[in-house]
C-alpha cells in the first residue's frame, strides 16, 4: 500500500513538473500555425482544457479558430467562428481589459458577412482598442484598417476613410495601406 502510495505521488509531482505553462501552450500553437492552422487549433483546445480560465489561452484560441474558419467547409466554420467568440466573451469576462481578446473579437465581427448583425459589435470592440494607449504601431495600424471596413460595412463613409487615411498616413504597411487605398477609391467611386 506504501509503494502504491509513493508512486501515485511521484506521478503527480512528475506530472505538475512536466505541465506545460500557458506562455508555452501559446508559443507552440503560434509555433505551430506556421505550417499548419488545425494543430495549432488542437494544441489550444487542449491548452484551454488545463486553463479553462486563462484569458490569454482563451483569447489564442479565439484566433485560432477564427483563423481555422476560413479555410474549412461552411459548417465546421460557423462551428470554429461560433467557439471563438465564445472563447473571446469568456476571456472579457475575466479581464474586460484584454487587448487581444477585444481586437481579435472586433476583426471578426467585422469578417462576418454584414447578414449576421455583428459589425456593430465588431466596431464597438475596435473603437475601445483604438482608445488604449499600449498598442503596438501594427496593432494600431490593423485597429484603424479593421475599423475601416466596419464604418463602410455599415454606411459610415467618412469615418471609413478617415480610418484608412491614418492607416495610409503611417505607411509602415504595405498591405494594408495599398487595400486601404483600393477601397478609399472604391468608396468615392461609388459615392458618384
Amino acid at each position: 500500500m506504501k509503494k502504491i502510495l509513493l508512486c501515485m505521488i511521484l506521478l503527480l509531482i512528475g506530472m505538475t513538473l512536466w505541465a506545460k505553462t500557458s506562455e508555452e501552450w501559446i508559443d507552440s500553437a503560434f509555433q505551430m500555425e506556421k505550417n499548419d492552422i488545425n494543430q495549432a487549433l488542437k494544441i489550444m483546445v487542449n491548452a484551454k482544457k488545463e486553463y479553462p480560465e486563462n484569458p490569454d489561452i482563451l483569447s489564442v484560441y479565439g484566433y485560432m479558430a477564427g483563423l481555422a474558419a476560413k479555410d474549412t467547409y461552411k459548417l465546421r466554420a460557423l462551428y470554429l467562428v461560433t467557439s471563438a467568440i465564445s472563447a473571446f466573451d469568456t476571456a472579457l469576462q475575466i479581464d474586460d481589459n484584454h487587448k487581444n481578446a477585444r481586437l481579435w473579437r472586433g476583426i471578426l465581427k467585422i469578417n462576418m458577412p454584414s447578414f449576421m448583425g455583428k459589425v456593430p459589435a465588431g466596431i464597438s470592440d475596435l473603437e475601445v482598442i483604438e482608445k488604449r494607449t499600449d498598442l503596438t504601431e501594427t496593432e494600431y495600424i490593423q485597429t484603424k484598417f479593421f475599423l475601416g471596413m466596419g464604418y463602410g460595412k455599415a454606411e459610415l463613409y467618412e469615418k471609413a476613410i478617415a480610418s484608412f487615411d491614418q492607416v495610409i498616413a503611417l505607411g509602415n504597411n504595405d498591405i494594408y495601406e495599398k487595400d486601404s487605398k483600393k477601397r478609399i477609391a472604391k468608396i468615392l467611386s461609388e459615392k458618384k
